[in-house]
């Protein structure tokens, strides 16, 4: 990626104390939560809502600088920043996942649609670069089985339910007990890993844990 030193430190990197399930960096909103993660630290929203996945860990926050890359990378044919930009993730969190907690990584995918129109998925990208660098093995069960609006402008309810039923894993997928390690472009409410995180519980992981590239703040 094209970027100088000064660009690079504009990338607004997350660090601990953040939130154990959205990874929204944590001021003076931080609680010892009673909930299955005892041992966490959960923001305010999330201690409101049904808890699906086991965590979120953002590399970046979703500011300009970061925005730009991703815009680029994905609307402006720039496939071979995917390796960079996976290694950079991968770094960055390094030391808040454990690589070793995962049976297997899947990435958020595109509808086919989608993903002829741009040549390329960018969650898969992640993915394969995350997978390398931690040995965890690679696969590809969730489909995205339904063409789905821009969210860009859609609240957190309305993007839920323009999620329902775009999932699925195939029948012949079984994740009876597996952790599952989910890997998506950027995170702004979370409907997205949600959603997901349903249709691998329901064929049988026991978690599911996300890895974003950026968090919107």
């Amino acid at each position: 990626v094209p970027l100088c030193g000064t660009c690079l430190s504009d990338l607004n990197p997350i660090e601990p104390p953040a939130c154990h399930q959205c990874s929204r960096p944590l001021g003076a909103d931080t609680e010892e939560t009673p909930s299955r993660f005892d041992d966490y630290v959960i923001c305010g929203d999330c201690r409101t809502r049904e808890l699906e996945m086991e965590a979120t860990v953002a590399g970046f926050e979703y500011r300009e600088r970061m925005g730009q890359i991703i815009a680029d990378w994905k609307f402006a044919g720039h496939e071979e920043w995917g390796a960079w930009l996976g290694k950079c993730l991968a770094e960055q969190v390094e030391g808040r996942v454990d690589p070793v907690r995962f049976d297997r990584i899947q990435s958020i995918p595109l509808h086919d649609q989608r993903l002829e129109e741009r040549g390329f998925n960018q969650a898969s990208q992640l993915a394969d670069g995350l997978a390398e660098q931690w040995g965890i093995p690679r696969a590809d069960d969730l489909r995205k089985i339904r063409q789905t609006p821009d969210q860009v402008d859609l609240s957190r309810e309305e993007r839920m339910e323009n999620l329902r039923d775009a999932f699925s894993v195939p029948d012949s997928t079984d994740l009876s007990g597996e952790h599952v390690l989910v890997v998506d472009d950027i995170f702004t409410t979370g409907s997205t890993l949600r959603s997901a995180a349903r249709e691998l519980q329901a064929a049988g992981a026991d978690a599911v844990t996300a890895v974003v590239l950026a968090r919107a703040v």
